[in-house]
C-alpha cells in the first residue's frame, strides 16, 4: 500500500503538467558530460520487458521521445559527482582524490549487503522524463544510507534519490497527444521482478549514460 501511495503521489505531482504538455525537451541528450555514480544494471530479462513497454509508448509518440537504449538502462543508487551539479573544484580531479575511498567503501558495503529483489510496478511520466518506478522491502534505502555514511560524497552532491526507478524515455520535444500519452502510462503494469546482486561505479561520458565507463563493480553477498 505504501508503494502505491508513493507512486500515485509522484504521478499526481506531474500529471497536470504532462497533460498540459508542459514537458521539457532535454538539452543534454547525446551531449558529452562527466559524472560518477553508483548504479545497478538492469538485467537482460528485465530490459526485454522494458523494451516492450517502450515499443507500446513510442507507438503513441513516435517523434517526440528520446528512447533510452536497453543496454544503458540502470537504477541509480547514489550520485557521487552528478552531471547537473556545479562543483566548486574540477570534477575529474576531485574524482581522482576520492576514487580509492569510494571504491573501498563500496566493496565494504557490498560485503555486508544481501542480495535483494526490486519490483517495477508503475510507469510515470514527469515533466522531464518517463520513468518506471519500483518497490522493495526497504533494502535500497538502507543501502543508500550506508553508502552515504561510508563514501566521501562532496557537499555539492546534497540529494539522495528518494525513489527506485529507471528512466526509459526523455523528451525530444513537446508531445503530440499529451493526454492520450499520460493516460496510456496508467494502463501499463510492468510487473517486473529483478534480482539485485551487484552494483557498480560508472563514469558517465555521454548523457544520459549513452556512453559510460566502468570504474568498479562488486557483487552483493
Amino acid at each position: 500500500m505504501a508503494f502505491y501511495t508513493q507512486a500515485e503521489t509522484f504521478r499526481a505531482r506531474y500529471a497536470a503538467a504532462v497533460r498540459a504538455n508542459q514537458v521539457v525537451a532535454d538539452p543534454l541528450w547525446g551531449q558529452p558530460c562527466l559524472a560518477f555514480n553508483v548504479q545497478i544494471p538492469i538485467t537482460p530479462a528485465a530490459a526485454g520487458v522494458l523494451h516492450q513497454l517502450q515499443d507500446a509508448l513510442a507507438a503513441i509518440e513516435p517523434n517526440t521521445l528520446h528512447r533510452c537504449p536497453a543496454d544503458t538502462l540502470h537504477v541509480t543508487v547514489l550520485w557521487i559527482l552528478g552531471v547537473r551539479v556545479v562543483h566548486r573544484v574540477d570534477k575529474r580531479a576531485h574524482w581522482q582524490q576520492i576514487r580509492e575511498a569510494c571504491v573501498v567503501a563500496m566493496k565494504d558495503v557490498a560485503a555486508q549487503t544481501e542480495r535483494f529483489v526490486i519490483r517495477f510496478r508503475a510507469v510515470v511520466p514527469t515533466d522531464a522524463a518517463v520513468i518506471v518506478v519500483a518497490e522493495d522491502d526497504g533494502q535500497m534505502a538502507r543501502l543508500r544510507t550506508t553508502l552515504v555514511e561510508r563514501m566521501p560524497i562532496p557537499m555539492d552532491t546534497s540529494r539522495i534519490p528518494d525513489i527506485i526507478h529507471t528512466t526509459i524515455f526523455r523528451y525530444r520535444s513537446r508531445l503530440n497527444a499529451p493526454s492520450e500519452f499520460e493516460g496510456a502510462t496508467r494502463t501499463v503494469e510492468p510487473h517486473i521482478a529483478m534480482f539485485v546482486d551487484r552494483m557498480a561505479i560508472r563514469e558517465e561520458q555521454v548523457y544520459p549514460s549513452l556512453t559510460s565507463a566502468l570504474e568498479c563493480e562488486v557483487r552483493l553477498i
